[in-house]
């Protein structure tokens, strides 16, 4: 059974990919209510959409919360590892060679949808600031 509300959202293997990188709660505090998958659908709805962040559409976390984990794990480098796992899966497994670091020689119709918006994720947040990111 698929959780997708649009067609940005993961796909469930996607998904089952990539919340292992995700960072566990922080320790001493409540326990984490938001759930992780909608927060990154909500991610890539706005990468792929181009929507701003208060046109988030409802069936997603709140807007702060969501602009909260981007703009953590954007500090924390949580985006760039996850890209470089994703990546580095979809070339072993179209049989590429090489160890470069992003995969930018990829041609975007031919990769997943999940290197494709992570790709746009870290590319906006570099144009935007200047390679500072986003605040």
């Amino acid at each position: 059974m698929s959780n997708q509300l649009y067609p940005s959202d993961m796909a469930d293997r996607e998904w089952e990919y990539i919340k292992g990188m995700i960072p566990a709660a922080k320790p001493g505090g409540r326990k984490r209510q938001t759930d992780m998958r909608l927060s990154l659908n909500a991610i890539f709805y706005l990468i792929r959409t181009g929507y701003q962040w208060r046109h988030l559409p409802r069936e997603y976390p709140p807007r702060e919360t969501v602009q909260g984990y981007f703009r953590t794990w954007r500090i924390a480098g949580v985006w760039e590892r996850i890209h470089y796992q994703c990546a580095t899966l979809y070339e072993s497994r179209k049989g590429m060679s090489g160890n470069r670091p992003l995969p930018s020689s990829i041609d975007r119709a031919s990769r997943p949808l999940i290197v494709v918006a992570l790709s746009a994720a870290m590319t906006q947040v570099s144009e935007s600031t200047g390679g500072k990111g986003i605040s």
